[in-house]
């Protein structure tokens, strides 16, 4: 049931978007067409200016109304962003619902773990027939296997030991090497032990 609503609302969106679009659209056209007619009105009126003997209070004056004019379209070019920005998080927000709606309806595989077996405690009853079960239930490790994991172990024992000797060398010669520092000087005023 919540699928069919939200892929209704998906709808109902995204038939808005287009219609919305194309009046989105044709408003950007309308708004550069008065922006160009601006300019154009600006350049015709300041070669006109540029005639006269007051220029200043001519150009001051041309540049009020185009900035005027700029200003009011500017306006309405955010006005129709803003309208596109929140229409685009609607429908990403639809989007999310839809994944989400779909995530909840599909069955969610089961992890069936095995547990292992138990393992019978001494003197119980089942200690004698159970200690074939226990005995398979732990993984067996090859004697090659284990002698090589014991001689990887071994290696990086040496090796941590080496480390572990070189630092404390290093250590001791760069201690050897700078003279000691002086202690801090005492305070006048303070008392001595």
């Amino acid at each position: 049931m919540k699928r069919i609503i939200v892929a209704l609302a998906a709808c109902a969106v995204a038939a808005a978007a287009r219609g919305g679009a194309d009046q989105d659209a044709a408003e950007r056209v309308r708004i550069r067409d008065e922006r160009a007619q601006a300019q154009r009105l600006y350049d015709e009126r300041e070669r006109i200016c540029n005639e006269r003997f007051t220029v200043t209070r001519c150009l001051d004056e041309a540049r009020a109304q185009r900035r005027e004019t700029m200003d009011r379209l500017r306006h309405q070019e955010l006005v129709l962003d803003n309208a596109e920005r929140k229409q685009r998080a609607a429908a990403r927000t639809m989007r999310i619902r839809e994944k989400q709606i779909a995530q909840e309806s599909k069955p969610s595989p089961l992890v069936v773990r095995e547990r292992p077996a138990a393992v019978p405690k001494p003197g119980s009853a089942s200690a004698a027939g159970g200690s074939a079960i226990a005995a398979s239930a732990v993984p067996r490790v090859s004697d090659e296997q284990a002698r090589r994991n014991k001689a990887a172990f071994e290696v990086k024992q040496r090796l941590a030991a080496e480390h572990r000797a070189d630092v404390e060398r290093r250590n001791a010669e760069r201690s050897r090497k700078t003279k000691p520092t002086a202690p801090l000087p005492v305070p006048k005023g303070a008392s001595a032990p």
